[in-house]
């Protein structure tokens, strides 16, 4: 996340600075945790940085991964952008490193297997920019400048005709997409998904990986995805059914929701430090730390009133009534009884 880079004063101390020079932070790289099998989701450190090598940034995952399994969580899966740095330093659990894999030896046991993908939204950015900023036209997609012409000449049916060319890349990527959102507006790729041969979804994920190969294999100077983009797309692709397969043998899942794999949460997250700091874009390290720390004791303290005739009245949502029979029967069930005598002295 992209921070305003400048040293703020309060308190008696300063903050702003990188963790590993004395420039200030123009960004900080954030861990969060996320459980596939609930709603938890929690920040778990904070990174200052202006620059960052792959070598830090290698320790700095595996002290993450060794700290969360040392208090009782399991690490199955990393993910990250398309990030050039980010895959350097996840090629670093094997020595000597080598080419980019999907999966890498966990750094606790190097029996279990450490999955590493490509978040699919920010894929999604790439495949975007790969298709309309062509800086490479021998990498990149043409988009046909002719069509405008047609649009403002010709009917739609005739403009029919010349997107049906993309049908196969663009229903192919919405299909992956899918797969990664939430279950809604009776799609199948948006169900849940299985290592079953039957399941449609699983099927899809395979086609999609042959039918990446097949591109690749054409050779085309033109009309392509950049190397780093088609390279990620296939990764991701293949790390999602290994996932799948490891989730169901290993924790006797029947299923696993593709969605719980994305940086969605971590997204959210950000938006809730600049909302909370008076919806900035660019906010300082500290206003970071401060929103953090705000959103983790929201998350610890019960929110409830003080009552000096009650004491802590918790609040539930069960609580809020037009009726006040209900009201009145919530009340006297849920208020706490104190054995204390009062007398006219008290008042």
């Amino acid at each position: 996340m992209h921070i305003k880079p400048y040293f703020d004063y309060k308190g008696g101390n300063i903050s702003g600075l990188c963790f590993n020079s004395e420039n200030a932070a123009t960004s900080v790289m954030t861990f969060m945790i996320s459980s596939i099998l609930s709603s938890y989701k929690d920040v778990v450190h904070i990174l200052p940085i202006s620059k960052i090598t792959a070598d830090a940034l290698h320790t700095f995952i595996k002290q993450i991964v060794i700290g969360l399994e040392g208090i009782g969580f399991k690490v199955i899966c990393v993910i990250t952008d398309n990030n050039s740095i980010n895959q350097k330093a996840m090629s670093q659990f094997v020595s000597p490193s080598h080419s980019y894999s999907i999966v890498y030896p966990h750094p606790v046991d190097d029996k279990r297997p450490l999955f590493f993908m490509i978040d699919t939204v920010h894929l999604l950015k790439n495949i975007r920019n790969n298709w309309i900023n062509q800086k490479n036209s021998d990498k990149c997609m043409f988009y046909p400048k002719f069509m405008e012409t047609i649009s403002e000449k010709s009917s739609k049916d005739c403009i029919k005709n010349v997107e049906d060319n993309n049908d196969n890349i663009i229903d192919s990527v919405d299909n992956i997409i899918d797969g990664c959102n939430r279950i809604r507006e009776n799609n199948v790729y948006k169900k849940p998904l299985t290592s079953s041969e039957t399941d449609e979804r699983y099927k899809f994920l395979d086609g999609f990986l042959n039918w990446l190969e097949d591109w690749k294999n054409m050779g085309c100077k033109t009309g392509m995805l950049t190397k780093e983009t088609h390279s990620a797309l296939y990764m991701t692709t293949f790390a999602l059914k290994e996932i799948t397969k490891y989730c169901e043998e290993e924790f006797n899942m029947k299923y696993i929701l593709p969605g719980k794999f994305q940086t969605d949460n971590l997204e959210a997250r950000f938006g809730l430090y600049q909302q909370m700091a008076g919806a900035q874009y660019h906010v300082s390290l500290r206003q970071v730390f401060e929103s953090e720390n705000k959103l983790r004791m929201h998350s610890i303290l019960k929110i409830c009133l003080q009552s000096t005739k009650f004491g802590n009245l918790e609040l539930f949502q069960e609580a809020v009534t037009d009726n006040w029979e209900e009201l009145d029967n919530f009340i006297s069930e849920k208020l706490p009884t104190f054995p204390v005598l009062l007398s006219e002295d008290d008042f």
